[in-house]
């Protein structure tokens, strides 16, 4: 079957090139590379350039990475999407690896992967795994909802039939963030997802893109839930509702310590632990922050005094 890779890129040429060549050295090459330019203004063009042979480059004026991904997998008539962003890279074996998955599970709709997650320097912080999700939709639909499974571990390690892609209709490009947690969902609901148990894809973090917990992914967590809800009542039980709103305000507290704010921090802590109060995790989070409050308090009444 013919694999296309699909990247879409904005203002990620100093990334751009490693993931390109992390494409080219697969041991099964994709037949067709294909990057979306999204509008950037960096130095993009002339990374694009030393590829002109083998790449195929779409131009789009700043539409978003939803729309980017999905004008990119439209374009290609292969059979099989590798979506890939542009500061991420792969390792050699795959696409080789995860086509073997999809020979042994024909029923596969989607494969995904192990990653390894690296910060900007390049030092490697962890690796991550999902198990396969269910083979039951409404158990896996309750997984991917909770994250207790994925499709491999980000967009960066996901192998996808493009059959597929158009019969659930691509990323929602009204999305602005968590669009890949949004199409995981509705993959969950057509049909069975795999995982190969090994470190594929590595994932570079750097706080330039849209980041978990920050205010656009929150917002674009609660659209998501509220999709799925709306979508699959039955499949979607309130122990599950909850678990999820759990996880977002959790995130979205984090993002609110990170920026120092306490009392952000605290009222999401608060109703992340009304949704799910077994999170040990969070309560220590809790008290930490509290303890945090009470202590600045402290400092700022000696000082006065002083």
């Amino acid at each position: 079957m013919r694999i296309a890779a699909v990247i879409p890129t904005f203002n990620y040429g100093r990334y751009l090139a490693r993931a390109i060549d992390s494409v080219q050295n697969q041991t099964r090459p994709p037949d067709e590379i294909i990057v979306i330019d999204d509008g950037s203004t960096d130095d993009t063009d002339q990374v694009l350039a030393r590829y002109a042979d083998a790449v195929r480059v779409l131009r789009t004026p700043r539409v978003g990475v939803s729309k980017a991904r999905n004008a990119g997998w439209r374009a290609s008539t292969a059979e099989l999407i590798a979506l890939l962003d542009a500061d991420d890279c792969w390792l050699p074996t795959k696409l080789a690896r995860q086509l073997e998955v999809l020979a042994e599970h024909p029923g596969t709709i989607a494969v995904g992967c192990g990653n390894r997650i690296r910060d900007a320097s390049g030092r490697e912080l962890l690796t991550r795994f999902y198990p396969n999700p269910s083979t039951d939709r409404g158990e896996r639909l309750r997984q991917i909802a909770t994250r207790r499974a994925w499709v491999g571990s980000s967009n960066s390690g996901v192998l996808v039939a493009r059959a597929t892609l158009d019969q659930v209709g691509g990323f929602d490009e009204s999305l602005s963030a968590a669009e890949d947690w949004d199409l995981w969902l509705r993959l969950a609901a057509l049909g069975e997802i795999r995982n190969v148990h090994e470190v594929l894809s590595e994932i570079h973090f750097h706080r330039t893109g849209t980041f978990r917990g920050s205010p656009v992914m929150e917002q674009s967590q609660w659209k998501v839930l509220d999709k799925l809800c709306a979508a699959w009542p039955q499949e979607i039980d309130d122990v599950t509702r909850r678990h999820a709103r759990a996880l977002i305000l959790r995130d979205a507290a984090g993002e609110c310590l990170h920026n120092r704010d306490r009392g952000g921090a605290t009222r999401r802590l608060a109703a992340s632990l009304w949704s799910q109060p077994r999170q040990p995790a969070v309560w220590d989070q809790m008290m930490r922050v509290a303890l945090g409050g009470v202590v600045g308090k402290v400092r700022k009444w000696r000082q006065a005094r002083a």
